[in-house]
């Protein structure tokens, strides 16, 4: 009878204290609610719609060892050092279309961006990489050209 209290009086005190030693609160409300949006919108953009800047031609070229090591040789024909770092940061749906840039390019951009201040955006019109393996290492250059844009004000 004993160990019978004992085994109810333990049951009860050990889902008391499961259930109160809750970590977090979480609340869910849902509610129908009617959308007042329209399900399109649709915006007209002509190439009229904008004004052509100029091309621009960046390119980077380091040395990469083991896959791991990185190091600049130049940036845009300049040497390059790690005191002073400038890159661009381009946002949007795809970042700069189907070209994966790495942090090189981005770097290379900021001169795009210096010479064309007022520029909107820039389109990349091809990436030429030029890779050569070595033991353990390679030689990278990679050369973007980009059409840079702004749009016109009426």
């Amino acid at each position: 009878m004993q160990n019978i209290k004992t085994l109810i009086t333990s049951l009860i005190l050990g889902s008391v204290l499961l259930t109160s030693c809750g970590i977090g609160l979480r609340t869910t409300r849902s509610a129908r609610s009617a959308s007042f949006m329209p399900n399109d919108v649709r915006l007209n953009v002509t190439m009229d719609d904008y004004q052509y800047l100029g091309t621009q031609e960046v390119s980077v070229s380091y040395k990469k060892y083991l896959g791991l090591f990185t190091f600049y040789n130049e940036i845009n024909g300049k040497e390059t050092t790690l005191r002073n770092i400038n890159l661009v940061n381009l946002s949007g749906p795809s970042a700069i279309g189907f070209y994966k840039l790495d942090f090189s390019l981005f770097r290379a951009l900021y001169v795009a961006m210096v010479n064309h201040p007022d520029a909107d955006f820039v389109v990349p019109v091809s990436l030429v990489t030029e890779k050569e393996q070595m033991f353990l290492g390679s030689n990278v250059k990679k050369t973007l050209k980009v059409k840079i844009y702004k749009i016109k004000e009426k």
